[in-house]
C-alpha cells in the first residue's frame, strides 16, 4: 500500500510541472467556398506551463485536410503554430474536420475547421469542368493530338461564360506563338453563353519533333481572371513520303545494344551519372538522328 501511495505522489508532482499549450482559437469557420478554392488556417498557441514542451504529431481525421507545424522544443513562454489546409475539391456540402495535435507530455488538444463547399455548377456535367475566372473549359491543356511535321491542324474547343457581363477576348494584346492562330467565336461572350475557340496549330513552323508543350497568355476582360495562362499540346511525327513494300528493306534501320539503361539506386544530393548507349544502323541508307528527348 506505501509503494501505490508513493507512486501517485510522483506522479502528481510530475503532472503540475509539465508544460501546457494553450491556444488562441480551437475552432475555425471558412464560410462557403468553391470546390477550386483551397484554404488554409494557422493556428496559434503558447506554452504556459513551467517545462519544455514540442509538438509530436498532428493527425487529420481526413486525407482532404493537411497540416505543418514546427519540430522544436518550445521553452516556457515560447509560441508555435499549426497550419491546417483543406482542399475541397470533390467535396460538396458542409465539412466538418477534426485535427488533433499530440504534444511531447502526451496530452492532445482538438483544432476544428469547418465550413460550406459550393457545388460545381452545370457546367461540369456539360463537360466543361475548369474554371480560369468566370471561363469554363474542358482542359487547361488543348491537346492537337498526333501530327506529321508537314500538318496544319484545325481543333475547336467549347467554352462556357459564367459571368454576369460578357467577356471580350483581347488577341491583339495575348500572347500566341507564331506557329498557332487562335480565334474565339464570338470574339465578345455574352453572359451564360457558350463559345468556341479555334486553335490552328502549323507542325512545319513549329519545326520540331515529339510530344511539345507551348504556352498562351490570353488577355480578356474577364473580372475575376483577365489574364489566363493556357497550353497547347501536340506530338509531332515525321513525315516519309510513301513508299512501295519491296522497297523498305531499303531504308535505314535503328537498332540500340540495350533496350534500357538502369542506374540503379541514386540519391538526390549524390554524384551526376551518365552511360553510354551504342547504337546501330542496320539499313541499307544513310541514318539522320533528328533529335533526342
Amino acid at each position: 500500500m506505501k509503494y501505490l501511495i508513493l507512486f501517485f505522489v510522483l506522479m502528481t508532482c510530475q503532472l503540475h510541472g509539465q508544460a501546457m499549450l494553450s491556444f488562441d482559437e480551437i475552432n475555425v469557420y471558412f464560410g462557403t467556398i468553391s470546390q477550386d478554392e483551397l484554404v488554409f488556417h494557422t493556428f496559434r498557441f503558447k506554452n504556459m506551463g513551467p517545462g519544455s514542451i514540442k509538438i509530436d504529431t498532428v493527425i487529420a481525421a481526413c486525407d482532404c485536410t493537411t497540416s505543418r507545424w514546427e519540430n522544436k522544443l518550445l521553452a516556457a513562454g515560447d509560441s508555435g503554430f499549426v497550419t491546417a489546409e483543406f482542399n475541397p475539391f470533390n467535396r460538396p456540402g458542409t465539412f466538418n474536420k477534426l485535427i488533433t495535435v499530440i504534444s511531447s507530455d502526451g496530452r492532445s488538444i482538438h483544432l476544428k475547421i469547418n465550413g460550406n463547399v459550393r457545388p460545381r455548377n452545370q457546367m461540369v456535367k456539360n463537360g466543361l469542368p475548369i474554371s480560369l475566372g468566370n471561363l469554363y473549359m474542358a482542359h487547361r491543356k488543348l491537346n492537337m493530338g498526333q501530327l506529321v511535321s508537314n500538318q496544319e491542324e484545325t481543333r475547336m474547343f467549347p467554352i462556357y461564360n459564367t459571368a454576369d457581363t460578357a467577356i471580350t477576348f483581347l488577341l491583339d494584346e495575348s500572347t500566341i506563338p507564331e506557329f498557332i492562330r487562335l480565334t474565339v467565336e464570338p470574339t465578345t461572350l455574352p453572359a451564360k453563353t457558350e463559345g468556341v475557340m479555334f486553335v490552328v496549330y502549323n507542325a512545319k513552323k513549329r519545326n520540331d519533333l515529339g510530344f511539345l508543350q507551348d504556352g498562351i497568355v490570353l488577355i480578356t476582360t474577364d473580372e475575376n481572371m483577365p489574364i489566363k495562362n493556357i497550353s497547347v499540346i501536340a506530338t509531332i511525327q515525321e513525315y516519309f513520303d510513301p513508299i512501295m513494300p519491296q522497297a523498305s528493306d531499303q531504308f535505314p534501320k535503328l537498332v540500340f545494344e540495350l533496350p534500357k539503361v538502369d542506374f540503379g539506386k541514386m540519391l538526390s544530393s549524390g554524384k551526376v551519372k551518365s552511360s553510354a548507349v551504342t547504337l546501330y544502323n542496320e539499313g541499307n541508307e544513310v541514318l539522320n538522328i533528328r533529335t533526342i528527348k
